[in-house]
């Protein structure tokens, strides 16, 4: 189907698609549109579906009709473009509608931006070297560290207790309670304070083996990312922005604080906190493409029933929201899967 296209890309990988719709062709996804609205429409008088057609564009408005058309068209026009023109966008499109009027062309610009073009660099050997400048720390948890955490949990339990006591006022030894049957018990079904003293330094070498591995993970990161220089086109840059100030939100709304609030707090604006972001998005958008070209060289792949288990457990922790899209989770989480074998791969061959 012809759009009588023009299509420029800068020099920063961003393509801007400009085309038509013929007057012809939109006019063809009117009766489906006019269909669905006489579904959904809730008009005095009349039942779903049962809504004529001169009353519901009486009521809705032929510019409704009309940016409904739209809509539907371009769902099917960008990736008959795309394949058309063998494009390989990457990111989520900016669609601007330029002209929109009944019984004329459809009018429309595209801007998104296509995948960067760089060779891998050597991952294997640059993960070797990375790994070598962070050796395992084998020192087992001492005796010491895990007093320390029983001191800070005593500490908290006075702290509950005592809510008058002074912000930042020191909590006295003989202040603390008693490491007893009693006290454990409040943590946990603990046999003795053997039991307890075990299980805190199980917890202990698990968060310190977590960190030195997260450690050891962002230094092969930092390797790979250094390694290329790809012209990496806004758009991605400004999506990664997004994504990661959607993470902070859900982060601070999990610990029962609204974000308006918590901005309030801070004094700023959403465009405050993510002025000095960009270079962070920078990397993680760079890395992001490294690990997808690392993954089609390895030709790594995932279980569905790993994917399935993974966007369950997605799902299931965000139950509650209502707009949340499981095909959107799904590819989420198939990405996620994707990124750890690949980082795997590269932790067990260094």
């Amino acid at each position: 189907m012809p759009y009588n296209l023009k299509i420029t890309e800068d020099k920063d990988g961003q393509l801007e698609i400009s085309g038509e719709v013929s007057a012809e062709d939109f006019a063809t996804y009117r009766p489906a549109v006019i269909k669905k609205l006489q579904a959904t429409a809730t008009i005095d008088g009349f039942r779903p579906g049962q809504v004529p057609e001169k009353i519901l564009i009486d009521r809705l408005g032929e510019e409704t009709i009309l940016q409904q058309m739209a809509e539907e068209a371009l769902q099917k026009a960008y990736p008959e473009i795309v394949a058309e023109k063998e494009l390989a966008p990457i990111g989520r499109p900016a669609v601007t509608i330029t002209k929109l009027a009944k019984d004329n062309p459809l009018g429309f610009t595209i801007k998104t931006a296509i995948v960067p073009t760089f060779d891998l660099p050597d991952y294997r050997q640059l993960a070797t070297e990375a790994l070598a400048e962070t050796p395992i720390n084998d020192e087992e948890i001492t005796a010491k560290e895990i007093d320390d955490f029983i001191a800070n949990l005593q500490k908290m339990e006075v702290a509950k207790n005592t809510p008058q006591k002074e912000e930042g006022g020191e909590t006295k030894t003989e202040d603390r309670p008693p490491i007893d049957e009693a006290f454990i018990k409040k943590f946990g079904d603990f046999a003795t304070v053997a039991d307890f003293r075990d299980k805190i330094k199980a917890q202990l070498t698990a968060e310190k083996t977590h960190k030195q591995k997260e450690k050891r993970r962002a230094a092969i990161l930092d390797r790979l990312a250094a390694a290329v220089n790809p012209a990496l086109p806004d758009i991605l840059i400004n999506q990664e922005l997004q994504k990661m100030l959607a993470e902070l939100k859900g982060q601070i709304e999990q610990m029962g604080i609204k974000f308006d609030d918590y901005l309030n707090h801070l004094k700023k604006t959403t465009d405050e906190l993510t002025a000095g972001w960009k270079d962070d998005a920078t990397k993680r958008v760079k890395v992001g493409l490294i690990l997808e070209k690392i993954i089609a060289a390895e030709k790594l792949e995932v279980g569905q029933d790993e994917v399935d288990q993974y966007t369950e457990a997605i799902l299931k922790h965000h139950q509650a929201n209502e707009n949340i899209d499981p095909a959107a989770v799904r590819r989420y989480a198939q990405g996620v899967l994707l990124n750890e074998k690949a980082l795997e791969l590269l932790e067990k061959d260094a």
